[in-house]
């Protein structure tokens, strides 16, 4: 039996003993997008971050990372690690000086996706997707575009569904 073969089988028993909240995380699927490790591709958007324009472009090397949510107060985690997507810009001109500001770790704007996250996350699913799709830049949800599909970054989702602020810095 091949590995999508018993997913479905996966999914279809979830849904079984579910209904409809196993119907909801069998329509995601991790990794969320075709774009492979290594390949090269072009972001568009607020590209601030990491000192070049606010309304930009830059070719970007595709990154995966695996990524586990976690309920800090309760200390409960996710069971699974899922796939997500990193983008890093590459200089383009010469005066480009990224140092260490140059990720972007972003999700495609996708109903089921927003939502599955957002449960992740701990968060008002409905909520999140309602804002996500208003499609309204804000401090702390920007608007990127890859292959003419919009995408938002991951802790955008985390912080509309009440995880912290997104620009929070790591200790150092």
């Amino acid at each position: 039996m091949t590995k999508s073969k018993k997913m479905s089988m996966v999914a279809l028993v979830l849904c079984g003993l579910f209904g409809g909240v196993g119907a909801a995380y069998a329509a995601v699927s991790y990794p969320y997008s075709n774009l492979q490790y290594g390949d090269s591709v072009w972001l568009y958007g607020d590209l601030s971050y990491s000192g070049a324009g606010h309304n930009d472009g830059r070719p970007s090397i595709v990154h995966r990372h695996d990524v586990k949510f976690k309920n800090t107060i309760t200390g409960v985690e996710d069971k699974d690690y899922i796939k997500t997507l990193q983008l890093d810009i590459e200089k383009l001109l010469p005066t480009d000086d990224f140092i260490d500001r140059n990720g972007y770790h972003l999700v495609p704007v996708e109903e089921e996706l927003i939502k599955d996250l957002a449960r992740r996350a701990n968060g008002n699913a409905d909520y999140v997707w309602e804002q996500v799709s208003s499609m309204k830049t804000t401090k702390y949800v920007r608007y990127y575009k890859i292959n003419r599909q919009v995408w938002i970054p991951l802790v955008s989702v985390v912080y509309l569904s009440g995880g912290g602020e997104p620009d929070m810095q790591k200790v150092q």
